[in-house]
């Protein structure tokens, strides 16, 4: 099974704020659960 990973850990990988995350999410550019 494949690990998921949360917000935060994403942001700071791709070395960008937590709220630029929940954009890229909220217009459907990065897949999400909850």
């Amino acid at each position: 099974m494949e690990r998921l990973l949360t917000t935060e850990e994403v942001a700071e990988y791709l070395r960008v704020e937590v709220i630029t995350i929940r954009r890229l999410v909220n217009r459907g550019e990065l897949p999400a659960y909850r």
